[in-house]
């Protein structure tokens, strides 16, 4: 019998109704059903999967948007049911996680990249805000069920994934809005399960009737009368699949209820995520179209890796094993949206450095006798072999990827100078060393290795303009993103991205004989390729020195870039930042194969690497922000103030060596993590070098150079430091020699340099063969 009311005015009281009966009513799937809800005012028009799950453009999905609309309970996902709505006492009271996101939201930023932009500013802020606090909230939940507490686990991990994506990486405005929404999601997930573990669960365990004390909760809809009964009863909303009876009592007949207006009923274009196509009908199973779109947001939207910093079977390769003269260009430049091509290998002649090709032929080296020598060599039976002299020091500067040159903007830590100046210079490397980011000596002012005042000048100006090219290219999937070798940086900083350019290889005379010919050609290949990334798939011009890129706040224009010497310090510490960051990513996933994981693995591993310089984050979390408070240096020492404020990060850094193969034993000791948090500054300090060396000594058997060392956050020098005046004359032939640190004025913690840099041409950079590109002096740029 149906008894009708023409409002609720009249509807019974709450325990008069029971987990059958129908306060309300109305269709259901399938004629020959009803829905039924013994404590809903509304019946919602519940979603069907018939084919696939779409996202509007507004980022939802629609009726399967879990976070405001009622789907299927599912038992492993129970806490969804117990998200607050909107107006609920339950409910986050940031006003930014029930925002409906607008296409004005997004704005354009200057990659480089056409369409490519972030969330404002303020409302990305806001936004982070609000998720962090309902993280912490969750995170403050005790004694959770191990299947809770997988939950939250995995909830937090994707969350700061989803935030460093979105704070880091410019994609295009769907993209963006598609993160945006999923941010809240997360943030609303994780205060339904602080409500499930603080209210619902304790009912659910309780024998009291809860019925009346209704939460204003999404609530759920079920086929299964017991588990209607079980949800009425501690006061969640429900709604019943049941046939229709004559003996099911009804109150009120009402329509089904749509999605609220603000909803966006416009499918997103492209249509970023898809569920799987299912004609059977699977997705309609309880949870399955949550963990179905679930996954196709982290497959599509946030599924980015650091690109290996150099290959795996040149890493493996055994110490000293020779390798085939081989040289590799990509047929297809730099598209990598299908993958990377297969490369074409050429070979190249014996007798030229083992780098990549430069237009300059790398002479052969010098065959000389001394006079004795000569004398011996002309007697019967003596070798007239010729003796092959050391290297000249006249003219000779050894490359910093190989020797390690104190810094004049830049602190490093006690620890991390030590290690690195007490090693020996290292061999010339077997392929040519790659970057993830702009080498930091590059743009910095080095003891020892002096650059060209107007070069230095020019690539702080340009790397203005490129960097948030460069930060983007890193982690977007249709962008060839692989680590650039020294001279393809110093070709990318000098900004001659003119395709076909005055640098072409003159091709007249060129034989198959002609090794230099070919190389040069081959060079020319390369230039033309990172052009075309630079200036042609990035959009990015080439330099000009009336150019005023952004800094933060700062307008760097070359006077600013002359003048102003916190920039230059400012870029180099983003550049000694950045490495630094990617490389510890890079080693950790060859030593551990992580690689090789599970997308979910991967990224708590990457979480876990994020703890060595800060609060666990995700392995987008490379890009640090000058302007942060959050930002502090994690490598103070012994007698250092601060040494103190280490030991979690330094706690962090060994736990992650544990796992490397071929580490000290000490490093795997059990109890070196207790003992580290407690033990005096004497103990601290050998333990951080032990960690240190061990982590420098493992980076330079892989790939051959020198890490990059993280560095002081923060600090700004009182005075220029970019070359000014003549050379000073403590230059020894042709070399000058290094001031020691000692000697120089100290000004806020930062050592100032006792003279500026010289005018005259850079000294030739040699390295056993290998010689600087064509784009180190103005007219070969």
């Amino acid at each position: 019998m149906v008894y009708q009311t023409d409002n609720l005015i009249s509807a019974p009281a709450a325990h008069w109704i029971e987990a059958f009966d129908g306060l309300v009513a109305g269709p259901s799937f399938h004629s020959g059903s009803i829905m039924t809800s013994p404590n809903a005012t509304f019946v919602p028009r519940f979603a069907i999967a018939h084919s696939e799950v779409t996202t509007f453009t507004d980022g939802r999905w629609g009726r399967h948007e879990y976070s405001r609309w009622p789907q299927a309970y599912d038992h492993d996902l129970a806490h969804v049911a117990c998200i607050p709505r909107v107006h609920s006492e339950l409910a986050p009271k940031d006003d930014i996680l029930w925002q409906t996101w607008q296409q004005e939201d997004w704005t354009t930023v200057n990659s480089g990249v056409v369409r490519m932009g972030l969330l404002h500013a303020g409302l990305f802020d806001e936004l982070e805000r609000a998720a962090l606090r309902a993280s912490q909230a969750a995170s403050d939940c005790q004694d959770l069920a191990p299947s809770l507490e997988y939950t939250r686990q995995f909830l937090l991990l994707c969350l700061r994934h989803c935030l460093d994506r979105l704070r880091t990486i410019p994609a295009d405005r769907s993209v963006i809005i598609a993160l945006a929404a999923h941010v809240q999601r997360l943030s609303l997930e994780l205060v339904g399960l602080r409500v499930h573990h603080d209210v619902v669960s304790p009912r659910m365990t309780s024998t009291a009737d809860y019925q009346d004390q209704l939460l204003d909760v999404v609530g759920a809809h079920t086929a299964d009368p017991s588990l209607a009964q079980l949800l009425h009863r501690v006061g969640v909303p429900v709604w019943l699949h049941q046939p229709f009876r004559p003996s099911v009592a009804i109150w009120q007949v009402v329509p089904a209820r749509d999605l609220p207006i603000q909803f966006s009923r416009k499918p997103a274009y492209p249509c970023l995520v898809l569920a799987l196509r299912d004609l059977s009908g699977a997705l309609n199973t309880a949870g399955e179209a949550q963990r179905a779109m679930t996954a196709a947001v982290y497959r599509q939207l946030c599924a980015s890796q650091l690109p290996q910093l150099r290959p795996e079977e040149e890493c493996d390769a055994a110490p000293g094993m020779k390798r085939p003269r081989l040289e590799t260009q990509w047929p297809n430049g730099w598209d990598s949206t299908v993958g990377n091509a297969r490369p074409v290998i050429f070979e190249r002649d014996a007798r030229e450095a083992k780098t990549l090709p430069h237009e300059l032929k790398s002479p052969a080296p010098r065959m000389t006798y001394s006079k004795c020598r000569s004398a011996r060599d002309r007697r019967p039976g003596k070798s007239s072999l010729p003796v092959i002299p050391p290297p000249s020091k006249l003219g000779f500067v050894m490359n910093p990827f190989r020797k390690q040159y104190a810094s004049r903007t830049m602190q490093l830590s006690p620890v991390w100078l030590d290690v690195l100046t007490s090693l020996e210079p290292l061999p010339q490397p077997t392929a040519a060393v790659t970057y993830y980011f702009p080498p930091p000596w590059m743009l910095d002012c080095l003891d020892g290795y002096d650059a060209p005042r107007d070069r230095l000048l020019r690539y702080i100006q340009h790397f203005a303009s490129i960097r948030m090219f460069c930060r983007l290219r890193l982690f977007d999937q249709t962008i060839a993103g692989r680590p650039l070798t020294i001279s393809e940086w110093r070709d990318a900083l000098w900004g001659d991205y003119e395709i076909g350019g005055h640098s072409a290889p003159d091709r007249s005379g060129a034989t198959s004989k002609d090794a230099a010919s070919a190389r040069a050609k081959v060079r020319h290949r390369l230039k033309q390729s990172l052009r075309e990334l630079f200036g042609k798939h990035a959009g990015l011009s080439s330099y000009d020195p009336a150019s005023a890129p952004h800094v933060g706040q700062d307008v760097i224009t070359a006077e600013v870039a002359e003048t102003k010497p916190h920039i230059q310090h400012r870029l180099v510490w983003e550049a000694h930042k950045t490495n630094w960051r990617c490389e510890l990513l890079a080693l950790d996933a060859l030593m551990t194969g992580s690689r090789n994981w599970g997308q979910m693995e991967r990224w708590a591993r990457e979480a876990h690497v994020s703890e060595v310089w800060g609060s666990p984050r995700s392995g987008m979390d490379i890009c640090p922000d000058w302007e942060s408070p959050h930002v502090h240096f994690c490598w103070s020492s012994p007698p250092e103030d601060d040494w103190e404020s280490s030991r979690p990060h330094l706690k962090a850094f060994i736990e992650l060596l544990s796992r490397w193969p071929g580490r000290p034993a000490e490093l795997g000791d059990e109890d070196i993590l207790v003992r580290l948090q407690v033990c005096d500054a004497k103990e601290f300090l050998r333990v951080q070098t032990v960690a240190v060396r061990y982590y420098v000594d493992t980076f330079i058997d892989k790939f051959q150079r020198l890490p990059t060392p993280p560095v002081r956050d923060g600090l700004r020098v009182a005075s220029s430091l970019l070359p000014r005046s003549p050379p000073p004359a403590d230059e020894v032939q042709g070399q000058t020699v290094p001031d020691t640190p000692s000697a120089r004025p100290v000004r806020d913690g930062v050592r100032v340099a006792s003279s500026s840099l010289p005018r005259s041409p850079l000294p030739s950079e040699e390295v056993q063969g290998q010689a600087l590109p064509d784009a180190v002096t103005p007219s070969a740029g």
